[in-house]
C-alpha cells in the first residue's frame, strides 16, 4: 500500500500536508519505508526547517509520523481531530492503534485552524490579494478530519 504526503509551494512559502509514517510506527505495522520523506524533500530541494506551515488532514500514524522533520513550521489541524486524538478515548485500543498520539507527546500544540470542522479556514495567508489555500473540515473518517482546498487558475 503506497503512502503519500503533499506539497504546496509558492514563490514566498512552502506548506506540507501530512507527513507520513515514521519508520518504526511502519515496522509495528509491518509496513516498510521505501523512501524516508526527508529524502523525498530533499530530493524536491526542500529543507523542512524552511517549511512554514504542515497542514494535517487527521491523527492516523500514516499522516503524522514525521512531525518532528519540522522544527520551524506551525501545524493546522482541525479542533475536533486534536481534541479527539488527546482526549483519553483515543487511548483505547480500539483507536491507539492508528495513531502514534504524537500530538501529545510533542509537547507543542499545533496552531488549529478554529472555528467549526466544516468552516474552511485560511492557512496561507501572505498573499492577500489573489486566493488563499484552505483547509476544512469534512468528517467521516475521523472525527475531525480535513480536506485542503487549493485555488488553481482554472478554479
Amino acid at each position: 500500500m503506497d503512502y503519500y504526503f503533499w506539497i504546496l509551494q509558492s514563490p514566498e512559502e512552502t506548506v506540507v500536508v501530512d507527513t507520513g509514517f515514521g519508520e518504526e510506527a511502519g515496522r509495528r505495522r509491518g509496513r516498510i519505508l521505501l523512501l524516508h520523506p526527508a529524502d523525498a524533500l530533499a530530493r524536491l530541494g526542500i529543507d523542512p526547517a524552511a517549511v512554514n506551515d504542515v497542514i494535517i488532514t487527521h491523527g492516523h500514524y500514516d499522516h503524522i509520523g514525521n512531525l518532528r522533520l519540522f522544527p520551524n513550521a506551525r501545524f493546522h489541524m482541525a479542533e475536533a481531530e486534536y481534541r479527539f486524538w488527546t482526549s483519553p478515548t483515543a487511548g483505547h485500543v480500539q483507536f491507539s492503534f492508528y495513531s502514534e498520539l504524537l500530538l501529545r507527546r510533542r509537547g507543542n500544540r499545533p496552531a488549529l485552524p478554529g472555528g467549526s470542522r466544516r468552516t474552511p479556514q485560511a492557512v496561507l495567508r501572505r498573499n492577500d490579494t489573489g486566493p488563499r489555500t484552505q483547509a476544512g473540515g469534512s468528517g467521516g473518517h475521523t472525527p475531525g478530519q480535513a480536506i485542503v482546498y487549493i485555488p488553481t487558475s482554472e478554479g
